[in-house]
């Protein structure tokens, strides 16, 4: 379980929504709510690496990766996009979907005894054989079964073959400090506009009672600007990334009834 989330460094520092404020999660369902580009998604991958995850479920990300990379080792002091930052995080393990057409963060995920699977898929075969809309409804299917398995970060990946020395201290070095950590809450599912491209009876379905079930069993954190998420706005867990956004989205919905056909 991820308890709270503060950027101490970097660029969301300078975003409004975000800048040094810490965000506070609790068990259940947490909507990151707000505007296109507030930080919505930043909030989530920081949250994400922190707790050894860049896709699919946590583990660790590969050390190799350069100082420039958005995604150093998550058991370091940075974050996505070089910035720092403090997760208050139990050791739990957290799984991470990002579904948008052309995201990295939602293609790399592997298919593996660990319940990891590809959501990643091309955009000329999504263009020739799906919607987005149906793509986002197999994902998420997807993502029932994948949550089925959530792995032990106390142990080794048993997955990995061929791995490298300094792959194999990163492992250790991942697997020693979860270990120091109480892991008393559950895992945390991190989710990324997964509703996007959904038609309005789906989104309804999604947020009415898909939310509400996976919340039962899982922390879960959502960052979205659905209005049916508005359903969740007077409970702990909702966080109104931008002040007012929640009152507009309100109007807007009004507005759109008190249209005459």
């Amino acid at each position: 379980m991820i308890h709270t989330v503060t950027v101490k460094e970097g660029f969301p520092v300078k975003l409004p929504a975000i800048g040094t404020k810490t965000f506070k999660f609790v068990k259940g369902l947490n909507v990151l709510f707000g505007p296109n580009g507030c930080g919505k998604t930043t909030l989530l991958n920081i949250a994400g690496a922190y707790s050894g995850t860049e896709a699919g479920w946590s583990r660790f990300n590969e050390p190799s990766y350069s100082n420039k990379s958005p995604y150093p080792e998550t058991f370091s002091e940075k974050a996505p996009g070089a910035a720092k930052a403090k997760v208050e995080w139990d050791g739990s393990a957290s799984f991470l979907m990002s579904p948008k057409t052309g995201d990295p963060r939602g293609s790399s995920i592997d298919d593996s005894q660990d319940g990891l699977m590809d959501f990643g898929m091309v955009v000329s075969e999504m263009m020739a054989k799906v919607s987005s809309g149906q793509s986002r409804i197999i994902r998420i299917n997807k993502l029932v079964d994948v949550l089925k398995q959530v792995p032990d970060l106390s142990k080794k990946p048993s997955n990995y073959e061929n791995v490298n020395d300094t792959w194999q201290k990163a492992m250790d070095k991942f697997v020693k400090y979860v270990k120091t950590l109480p892991r008393e809450g559950p895992p945390t599912v991190l989710l990324d506009e997964v509703d996007v491209s959904l038609s309005i009876p789906l989104q309804k379905v999604f947020w009415l009672e898909s939310m509400v079930n996976l919340a039962k069993k899982f922390q879960v954190i959502v960052a979205t600007h659905c209005p049916f998420a508005l359903v969740h706005r007077h409970a702990d867990g909702f966080v109104e990334m931008e002040r007012g956004y929640v009152e507009a989205s309100v109007q807007a919905v009004d507005s759109l009834l008190r249209i005459k056909a």
